[in-house]
């Protein structure tokens, strides 16, 4: 399940990216999503890069793969996915 919500997750993060980049160009920050939200196809990229976050995060709709993940690993692979992917879900 994990890595279906990876790869679903970091799909979506891409193509709002290419999106991002599609819309604004090689001159545009790629930290200011905020400019593209404007347009609808800016309010779409947007979303879909909040998808992508949120499904590594765990919210509501999309956290049924935490609890498999941490029964299923090993103690140094809950760290790892505690430690380092959930607060990269987070901080993104």
């Amino acid at each position: 399940m994990l890595v279906v919500y990876t790869l679903l997750g970091s799909a979506s993060m891409a193509v709002a990216l290419m999106l991002h980049y599609v819309l604004h160009g090689a001159q545009a920050s790629p930290h200011c999503i905020e400019a593209v939200s404007h347009s609808m196809l800016g309010v779409t990229s947007t979303l879909m890069l909040h998808m992508g976050f949120y499904s590594k995060i765990p919210c509501y709709p999309l956290h049924h793969w935490l609890t498999e993940a941490h029964v299923e690993s090993t103690t140094e692979g809950s760290v790892i996915l505690a430690g380092i992917y959930l607060k990269i879900g987070v901080l993104g």
